[in-house]
């Protein structure tokens, strides 16, 4: 009942309340401090191309160059560590545990008629796949997703600088995959949805046989109910299945606009040559085979993340609609 309610339910939309409740407890300056972190790991990662650039432009010859470049490079890895350290295991902990305390006070200080007419699978399942997508998946495909996002914006700059004509088929790319993200969350949050309901049947199965173990015993019903449970995982699977399928279909399509991408700027190069200097189309062309894998990455860690926050989003509403008792 719960899994077609939540299927009835119009298509959800990444609306700003679920990242507050999971963000909330953490203290803002930590919260942008990680952001911040982030970010610079980003732009740290894709600096040292444009320094060996200006290098070649300057003195391919001198030698020093290599020290700054390599002061570049132990900046990128000293950032991008100390930021994924404080998101992690400071900011992600504060989040998860809170979530959890709110969770279990919820459930411990539940009103008795609704303790004894939700099944305890319902709750088991929530505790435990829920749970898990929130203190692991999501917080892994948040710090993904951004860290991506701002490759993106700085391989753009430098694709765009080294090659002119090749700015011109950004605006198109970013349109193309705003329309792709729009139209595979559509299905993908309800299967994801659908995934997360389908498991409540086998945690009730497997609660109330833990219970009854010696009924079952007793009156000769081993079989009977290993073929329910096997019946109950054929049906679990089936969203898993076609959500691990939509998920290759994304990444086919991002796989062909990528290919398509290094097709037109490869063919700018050969009948537009005098667009941009050697280094500077050099660069674009190593760019843009990095920028089609970066961009494959953002779409398709952004679309996770946004089908992952289901998981949130049953917490919170759990939190907020469950009734509890007046007198604690």
């Amino acid at each position: 009942k719960e899994g077609e309610q939540a299927w009835e339910a119009p298509r959800l939309s990444a609306e700003w309340s679920v990242y507050t409740f999971f963000f909330g407890p953490v203290p803002w300056y930590l919260f942008w401090s990680c952001i911040a972190g982030i970010a610079m790991a980003g732009i740290s990662e894709v600096f040292p191309n444009v320094y060996v650039r200006i290098w070649l432009a300057v003195g391919p010859g001198n030698k020093r160059f290599f020290a700054g470049l390599s002061v570049l490079k132990g900046m990128a890895f000293a950032v991008s560590g100390v930021a994924m350290y404080m998101f992690l295991v400071h900011a992600v902990r504060i989040a998860t545990t809170r979530i959890h305390q709110r969770f279990v006070t919820t459930v411990t200080s539940a009103t008795l008629p609704f303790i004894t007419s939700t099944q305890s699978g319902t709750i088991l399942n929530k505790f435990s796949q829920d749970m898990t997508l929130v203190a692991q998946q999501i917080p892994n495909m948040f710090v993904i997703t951004f860290y991506m996002l701002s490759l993106v914006i700085e391989e753009t700059v430098v694709v765009a600088a080294g090659a002119q004509y090749a700015g011109l088929m950004i605006p198109g790319i970013l349109i193309v995959l705003y329309y792709l993200q729009v139209f595979y969350l559509q299905s993908s949050r309800q299967m994801r949805l659908l995934d997360l309901e389908s498991q409540t049947p086998l945690y009730a199965k497997i609660s109330e046989c833990t219970a009854g173990l010696e009924h079952i015993r007793a009156f000769g019903w081993e079989q009977k109910i290993l073929d329910k449970i096997f019946a109950d995982t054929d049906e679990m699977a089936k969203p898993f299945h076609y959500m691990y399928t939509i998920q290759r279909w994304l990444m086919l399509v991002l796989n062909g606009l990528a290919l398509a991408m290094s097709v037109v700027l490869v063919s700018m190069a050969v009948f537009f040559p005098k667009t941009a200097t050697q280094a500077g189309l050099g660069l674009a062309l190593i760019s843009i085979i990095n920028y089609g894998a970066t961009v494959e990455a953002l779409v398709f860690y952004w679309t996770g993340l946004e089908t992952s926050l289901g998981a949130i989003r049953r917490i919170k509403e759990f939190v907020e609609d469950t009734p509890t008792e007046e007198d604690k």
